[in-house]
């Protein structure tokens, strides 16, 4: 290959990597003076160095290469290694789809023109991705994602790499093992999809462990409620043991006994969720239950089903419930009544909830619940914590396949607003 071939090779590989480093990071494509200045940097690499060692001219170019995309942006180090190994990535993987192509069209790979060739067919093909397709928010994602991924990125550069050193040293011997090659590089695609299902167990389960200690203030004021209910069914039993020393006739120990005994009514309303098999839910929504009473909410629980199955995990089928049954409670005024009805199937639960309104909501209204940052209740209106349960609950539940439907209704003489989730 003469010196013009490999002065105008070194040139395209260049544009190469010009144009996703620049395409990630949304910066123009107009070439400035220290794109240039690199670009010469580069061919006159191949011209100074002889060809013998073209290994050094490839290693020196990298370098080239890594410090010229580096001085790209002013993030910190690590995020300009990751432009780096994403955009020279790119450009490996495009050329080693040209590769297996260009193995089955009969045309020597010694081809003095075949470098040139390559790298023009290259450049093709990356303008048209990243023409076609919103690239750079791959980018974005990487420097926002977990220490795995951002490896798995590392991982796969230096495998490409590997491959395309094993290119440089001896071209002939390359193709004649291409077969070889894509084996061991499924074999890398399978271990990194091994890192990546172990990374998102570990995630599942950190998000259980996030969960389990935000409920933990509910868990805590159930134990305490407990223990209240303890203490004051202990001071009832002494009271009825010395109702026959005050009260001396059938009459008065009568009225004595329901006077004392009334009270616990209350509770035995919400004892069908102890029933059901999830504690995490059951415990959010007694807890919203007392809180519903506290203000003289009253809240009729109807569970059809006690075995709950769910596409969801419970954590976040607690928070979908609770985001719901909270917005009623919220809703509501002293005297309300809010039902609530939750059954299953074998895959999927079934959780409605009404409460009553003033007057009747129109669909284009309710649709505006589920908006971010929409509020009905002006007292909260400048509280930052409304006004995103709804849009959350909305935007998370495609995640498990579930859905929810909003309806406004007469019931009884009384326009009731009745949500349905399905999840």
């Amino acid at each position: 290959m003469n010196t013009y071939t490999h002065f105008l090779s070194a040139i395209l590989e260049f544009i190469c990597i010009y144009i996703p480093a620049k395409s990630f990071l949304r910066l123009s494509l107009q070439p400035k003076k220290s794109d240039c200045f690199a670009c010469l940097i580069v061919a006159l690499l191949t011209v100074i160095i002889p060809s013998r060692f073209s290994i050094i001219i490839w290693l020196l170019g990298q370098l080239v290469y890594m410090i010229y995309v580096a001085t790209q942006n002013n993030d910190i180090l690590i995020n300009r290694l990751i432009l780096y190994c994403l955009s020279y990535g790119n450009v490996l993987l495009t050329q080693l789809l040209l590769v297996f192509f260009l193995s089955f069209v009969p045309i020597s790979s010694q081809s003095t023109f075949m470098p040139i060739l390559g790298n023009f067919l290259t450049i093709i093909l990356i303008i048209v991705f990243f023409r076609l397709f919103p690239c750079y928010k791959l980018y974005q994602r990487i420097l926002n994602a977990a220490a795995p991924y951002k490896f798995l990125l590392l991982n796969s550069y230096l495998a490409l790499t590997s491959i395309l050193l094993f290119l440089k040293l001896d071209t002939h011997e390359f193709y004649d093992n291409l077969m070889y090659l894509i084996i061991i590089l499924l074999l890398i695609i399978v271990t990194n999809i091994c890192i990546l299902y172990y990374d998102q167990k570990l995630f599942l389960q950190n998000q259980e462990l996030l969960a389990y200690k935000k409920n933990l203030p509910i868990y805590k004021s159930l134990i305490d409620t407990i223990r209240a209910n303890q203490h004051e069914f202990s001071n009832r039993i002494q009271t009825f043991k010395h109702l026959p020393n005050v009260c001396h006739d059938y009459e008065s120990i009568c009225n004595a006994l329901q006077e004392n005994s009334c009270q616990y009514n209350v509770p035995l309303k919400a004892y069908p969720l102890l029933q059901i098999n999830m504690p995490l839910l059951a415990a959010a929504l007694y807890n919203l239950f007392c809180i519903a009473e506290s203000l003289n909410v009253h809240i009729t629980f109807d569970i059809s089903t006690t075995q709950l199955k769910s596409h969801a995990p419970e954590y976040e089928l607690a928070d979908f419930i609770c985001i719901l049954t909270q917005n009623a409670i919220e809703a509501c005024k002293a005297e309300d009544r809010i039902y609530i009805r939750i059954s299953s199937n074998e895959e999927t639960i079934h959780f409605e909830i009404r409460n009553p309104v003033e007057n009747i909501i129109s669909h284009e209204e309710i649709t505006k619940f589920f908006h971010k940052n929409y509020s009905t209740k002006s007292q909260y209106k400048s509280d930052s914590r409304h006004g995103f349960g709804l849009y959350y609950l909305l935007s998370t539940l495609p995640k498990y396949g579930g859905s929810i439907e909003t309806n406004c209704t007469v019931f009884k003489n009384q326009y009731m607003l009745i949500f349905t989730l399905e999840v």
